[in-house]
């Protein structure tokens, strides 16, 4: 399986306000085995955890998670990757 990848993103920033705008961000694509399945479990997690799936990889978008939720976002990574994705 690939390795956890550093990317530059495109974030968007909202549908109702600014439809269609996006800004620069940095995210991790993780390989998992099934990203949608991997995905589904994190949003039913605690804390909730949203992520985007693009080419079979789980996106975070680290625009997205505040300073003080690092820590939550390193565990839940941790835990996909010690469980085989």
């Amino acid at each position: 399986m690939p390795a956890t990848r550093v990317l530059a993103l495109r974030s968007p920033v909202g549908g109702g306000s600014l439809p269609g705008q996006t800004l620069p961000s940095f995210g991790l694509a993780v390989p998992v085995r099934s990203a949608s399945r991997a995905a589904a479990a994190l949003r039913k997690g605690e804390p909730r955890i949203l992520t985007r799936v693009e080419d079979g990889e789980l996106v975070f978008d680290l625009r997205t998670v505040p300073r003080f939720r690092d820590g939550d976002l390193v565990r839940a990574i941790d835990g996909l990757l010690a469980a085989g994705g």
